[in-house]
This record gives structure tokens, C-alpha cells and sequence, in this order.
């Protein structure tokens, strides 16, 4: 299934064989038809019961038996979680878990906000591995976790409070028959706070408020407390490094952001002016060049040979 299909499911992997873990909820307003029953996305990782992948001969592991018998996508795993910036076997497993959790996170809040609208339900592909594997499964072989099992039960709570990190938009999904008068929700990313009161509707989702960008915070928590009760929802966001291809240029005082939620790519070969400002998320294609005090909002993508015209802005369509 995909954007020909007639169907109403949908397969897909942004994030892993294609764009960036961002990129499933501007898809599905481009083409809403294609979220009513979305039945796969996910991410590979390694698993906590790695035995079988031989950790001691790290870096050097048998790389093609890996893929041959045991799943590995060595190629897309390496260009959302590159190998090459860990020191070792453990710091790179870790990463790749956050790596998915982060994307399950991210996908099935995307996909929660669009209750409905037009999203009818989901499957996260997959849930358990049936033998020793580097795969989309949320539980390994021997049934240990891995971080994304968590990052999953959590976002499928039928009480969901919830920030949306590009934005800052602010919602709560409610599954149960009960209306929560006077909710409360608070709002914190990093050291900053935010309060909202007011009820929250049953059977749908509530928009609460925004809180402003999510950006560079190393840290967001959203807790509704109502009658006596109290729901938490914590999100540990990935700092991912702005990601820089070869031979690119790069003027005096441009400014790179890095992403709050994939990442941030200098295509090969591109040239940024003096004074360019390229948004969080942002995306360059290779062979691209930004004269002086171009400017990009976050999330924003240009194809590969593009010429942006001095004190020229570009922002991503919504």
C-alpha cells in the first residue's frame, strides 16, 4: 500500500526508509486518505540481548551476517544513527533504542492528534522478535524490552496528554466516556512552565493551547491532574547533531539549527552565503546554494541544485 493504493491501509517508514521521523504528519495532510489505517512504521535497533551480534569485536562485527541471518539494515540504520560517532558497541546500541523510541513516539502522537480525522487505528510494526535479531521489534528474542516498548504503551494510553514538538501545540486525546471538567494541565520544557485549566472532551481530543517552540529543549513533561488523579507524560528528546555532507560552504555568521526531532542536512556540495539562517529540521539538497540573508523556517526542504535568491525566505507549505 502507498500513495496509489485505493485502499485504506498505509505502510510507512518515514524516518527509516525514507525522509525523517518528522515527516509522517505533513504526508498525511498532503494526502489525508492515507492515514485512515496506517499499518506499519517503525525503526530498527539493536537489541539488550545482543549476544548473538559478538559487542567484543566492536567496531569490527561480522557485518554481513548480520544482515544475512539476523535482520540488519546496516546502511539506513548507519544514516539515522551513524555508527562512526560512538565509542563503543553500547553507546551505539543505546542510541539506536532512543533513536526509535523517539520515532514511535513521535508517530503515533502524530497519528492520535488525527483521530479520526481521518486516522481510524495503527500498528506499529513490530511488537516481539521470534528469533535473535537487529529489528522494528519493541521486545527482543529473550522478551527484554527495548526503550521504544515503553515510548509505545505510553503513547497508546487512553488518556493522553501531549506535546506536539514542532510547534508546541498543546492536546489531549481522550478515549474513556468521561468528560474531565477542569483539568489541569502543565506544561514543562526544560525550565519553562506552562499552565492551562478547562475540560477535556470524552471519546476526542482536545486542543489545550500552545506553549511555543520545542527546539533545542532537552527535556519537555506534560501532566494533566484532575479529579485527585494525575497522568505523566515525559518525553526525553534526542539531541541530534546537524548533519553535514561533503564538500559544503558554509559564510561568516550563518546560522545551522539543530532538530528537536530528526535531524538537520547540508546536502553534498551545497554553499550557504554569508548571514543564511537555516531553521531546526531543515533539509538541503545536494548542489544547492543560499546567497547572503536567505533564510529557511524550520522543517522547510529543498531539492538538490537550487538557487535561493539573497533576503529570499522559504517555509515548508502546511
Amino acid at each position: 500500500p502507498g500513495v496509489t493504493s485505493t485502499g485504506t491501509d498505509s505502510h510507512w517508514y518515514f524516518g527509516w526508509y525514507h525522509g525523517s521521523l518528522d515527516g509522517l504528519a505533513p504526508a498525511l495532510r498532503a494526502a489525508p486518505r492515507l492515514g485512515r489505517f496506517v499499518s506499519e512504521f517503525g525503526a530498527q535497533a539493536v537489541p539488550t540481548s545482543a549476544a548473538f551480534m559478538e559487542p567484543a569485536r566492536w567496531p569490527d562485527l561480522d557485518w554481513d551476517r548480520l544482515a544475512e541471518h539476523h535482520s540488519l539494515q546496516r546502511t539506513i540504520l548507519d544514516r539515522h544513527v551513524p555508527m562512526g560517532a560512538f565509542t563503543s558497541f553500547a553507546e551505539w546500541r543505546d542510541a539506536t533504542q532512543a533513536y526509535q523510541a523517539a520515532l514511535i513516539t513521535l508517530q503515533v502522537e502524530d497519528l492520535r492528534r488525527l483521530r479520526l480525522d481521518p486516522t481510524g487505528g495503527f500498528c506499529q510494526f513490530s511488537f516481539a522478535d521470534p528469533n535473535p535479531a537487529v529489528s522494528w521489534s519493541v521486545l527482543d528474542h529473550e522478551r527484554v524490552p527495548k526503550l521504544a516498548y515503553g515510548a509505545l504503551r505510553d503513547s497508546c494510553r487512553a488518556v493522553l496528554p501531549m506535546v506536539e514538538p514542532r510547534a508546541g501545540l498543546v492536546h489531549v486525546v481522550n478515549e474513556t466516556a468521561e468528560r474531565l471538567t477542569d483539568a489541569r494541565i502543565t506544561v514543562r520544557i526544560d525550565d519553562r512552565e506552562h499552565v492551562f485549566v478547562g475540560d477535556v472532551t470524552p471519546r476526542g481530543l482536545t486542543f489545550v493551547g500552545r506553549v511555543g517552540p520545542v527546539a533545542g529543549a532537552e527535556r519537555a513533561e506534560v501532566v494533566l491532574e484532575h479529579a485527585g488523579g494525575r497522568i505523566e507524560h515525559r518525553y526525553d528528546l534526542p539531541r541530534i547533531d546537524v548533519r553535514v555532507e561533503d564538500h559544503v560552504e558554509v559564510g561568516s555568521n550563518t546560522t545551522v539549527d539543530r532538530a528537536t526531532v530528526g535531524d538537520t542536512v547540508i546536502g553534498r556540495g551545497a554553499k550557504l552565503d554569508n548571514l543564511v539562517m537555516v531553521g531546526h529540521g531543515s533539509r538541503i539538497g545536494a548542489g544547492s546554494m543560499l546567497a547572503g540573508q536567505a533564510g529557511m523556517a524550520g522543517s522547510t526542504r529543498i531539492g538538490e541544485r537550487v538557487l535561493v535568491g539573497g533576503q529570499a525566505g522559504v517555509r515548508a507549505m502546511n
